[in-house]
C-alpha cells in the first residue's frame, strides 16, 4: 500500500503543473505525520517498524527533492539566473501554500532533531549541546528570514520562496525544540516527584545501567533511548512495597505495568532534589 501510494504521488510530482505538485507532495507529508502522530503508543515497536519508517522517511525525502530539482530547473534553465516567475494563483492559495511549506519543514527540523537526540543518547555535555543546537538552529533561520524577505521585496510570491521557507521552518522549529527539551529533566524530575508524593524513589537509567545522579542525564538530547527496552524505570516504595514504573517519550510521563528489572536502585526522599545539575 504505501509503494502504490509513493508511486501514484510521485507520478503526480512528475506530471502535474508545479504549483499543483508543490501541493500535493505537502499535503501528503502532513498526512503521513498525522497518522503517525495518532497511531497508539507502543513500547515494544519491533524491526519491522523502525525499517518502514526509514523506508517512509526516504520516500518523503525523495519526493520533496523532486519538487526542488524542477524549481531549479525552471529558474536555471536560461544562461544564468531567469528572472523569477510569479506566482501562479490568488494570494489565497499562495499563503496556504506557505503555511503547508512551513508545516512540512517543522515536521523535517523534528526529525532532526529526533536523529540528534538518538545519536547523543547516554552521552555527556546535556545541556551543552542544547544550546549549541539551540545558537546554530536561531542563526541559521535568522539567515533564511533575511534571503526570505529580500526575495519578497524583489520578486513578490513566487514558488522558490516556499522552497526557502521549508528551510527556514526547518531551522527555527530545530531551534525551538532544543530549547524546549533543555528544560525536559525538570519535567522528568517533576512527573517522578508527583508520582512519588512523599514516599522514597529513585530513578534508574536503563541503558546506562546507572542509578541517575544528575539533571544532565534527563536531558532530551542525552536520556537513555532504546528500541525494544525501557529508557528509565521509577522504584517508588510506598507502604512497605516498591511500585515501578517506566519512562514513555510517547505518554511523556512515567507508566505503571507490570515487569521486573534486574536493576535495582535504593529509593530516598527528595531524590530529585539532591540531582546535581551536571555529570
Amino acid at each position: 500500500m504505501i509503494l502504490f501510494t509513493a508511486f501514484v504521488v510521485t507520478v503526480a510530482l512528475l506530471l502535474t503543473p508545479l504549483a499543483a505538485a508543490f501541493r500535493v507532495a505537502l499535503f501528503y507529508a502532513l498526512i503521513i505525520y498525522i497518522i503517525l502522530w495518532l497511531e497508539p503508543p507502543s513500547r515494544h515497536e519491533g524491526v519491522n517498524y523502525t525499517l518502514g519508517m526509514l523506508f517512509l522517511g526516504l520516500i518523503l525525502f525523495a519526493q520533496f527533492s523532486l519538487i526542488i530539482i524542477r524549481v531549479l530547473v525552471r529558474e536555471f534553465r536560461a544562461k544564468g539566473m531567469v528572472e523569477l516567475k510569479p506566482y501562479p494563483a490568488s494570494p489565497i492559495f499562495f499563503y496556504t501554500d506557505l503555511l503547508l511549506a512551513c508545516s512540512l519543514g517543522g515536521l523535517i527540523g523534528a526529525k532532526i532533531f529526533i536523529a540528534i537526540a538518538w545519536t547523543l543518547s547516554t552521552g555527556d555535555g546535556g545541556f551543552n549541546a542544547h544550546y549549541l543546537v539551540t545558537l546554530i538552529g536561531f542563526t541559521l533561520f535568522s539567515g533564511t528570514l533575511w534571503l526570505l524577505v529580500v526575495m519578497f521585496k524583489k520578486h513578490g510570491q513566487s514558488q522558490s520562496i516556499l522552497i526557502v521557507s521549508v528551510f527556514a521552518a526547518i531551522f527555527f522549529y530545530l531551534a525551538i525544540l532544543s530549547v524546549l527539551g533543555s528544560f525536559y529533566p525538570r519535567y522528568v524530575v517533576g512527573n517522578a516527584a508527583k508520582i512519588a508524593r512523599d514516599n522514597p524513589y529513585c530513578i534508574i537509567l536503563e541503558k546506562r545501567g546507572t542509578t541517575a545522579e544528575a539533571l544532565e542525564e534527563f536531558t532530551f538530547f542525552t536520556m537513555d533511548k532504546q528500541r525494544y527496552n525501557y529508557h528509565a524505570t521509577l522504584t517508588v516504595h510506598r507502604d512497605g512495597e516498591r511500585s515501578q514504573y517506566y519512562w514513555s517519550y510517547r505518554y511523556g510521563r512515567f507508566v505503571k505495568d507490570k515487569f521486573t528489572t534486574q536493576r535495582q536502585c535504593s529509593p530516598i526522599l527528595h531524590f530529585g532534589e539532591k540531582l546535581t545539575k551536571y555529570s
